[in-house]
């Protein structure tokens, strides 16, 4: 009745405040990746090769629902593995900018890809921060899955197909010889 005389706040406020702070830093970020994330979605919703892009949050979203009864309530802030996915992601979008800077901008679909690769290693930076390396690691399946988001580099995709051309043509040389 005489309320929180000490002035510590209750583990359960913590707890929501924490989440609370969390899907703020999440809104914060997207947008501050608005532009890129918008511009992956144009080139998903045009390309035959990433149209699958589209798709990947909404499945990673379903996975961690599937699984929300065996996520960790306990949220304990790892600072370390926080730091280091935050130094990688900001890194990356460094590398990104530098590049558009040095006159070596990579292509749209690389630039992409760079660009959503940042956002992810943010994205884990502010999971470890807010929810901890428990809930992270409960998590890490449909966290881990959201990697392909990042469009595959035009050097790959280029590799692949070559790779396949001369697939199907040995198939078709050795079926009909």
């Amino acid at each position: 009745p005489t309320g929180n005389i000490s002035g510590s706040t209750p583990p359960k406020q913590k707890q929501k405040w924490r989440l609370w702070s969390g899907g703020c830093f999440a809104i914060v970020l997207l947008a501050v990746f608005a532009q890129p994330l918008l511009a992956l979605l144009n080139h998903a919703a045009g390309s035959k090769l990433h149209s699958y892009i589209l798709l990947i949050p909404f499945v990673s979203a379903y996975l961690l629902y599937l699984r929300r009864d065996q996520l960790p309530k306990n949220y304990v802030v790892d600072l370390p593995f926080a730091i280091v996915s935050l130094v990688a992601g900001l890194g990356v979008l460094a590398i990104t900018y530098w590049l558009d800077f040095a006159g070596r901008a990579p292509t749209n679909n690389d630039r992409l890809g760079l660009l959503t690769l940042s956002f992810l290693c943010c994205f884990a930076a502010g999971g470890f921060f807010f929810l901890g390396r428990a809930w992270m690691r409960a998590a890490a399946f449909p966290l881990a899955y959201l990697i392909f988001m990042v469009p595959m580099p035009d050097a790959m995709a280029d590799a692949l197909e070559t790779a396949s051309i001369a697939a199907s043509a040995e198939a078709a040389n050795v079926l009909f010889h």
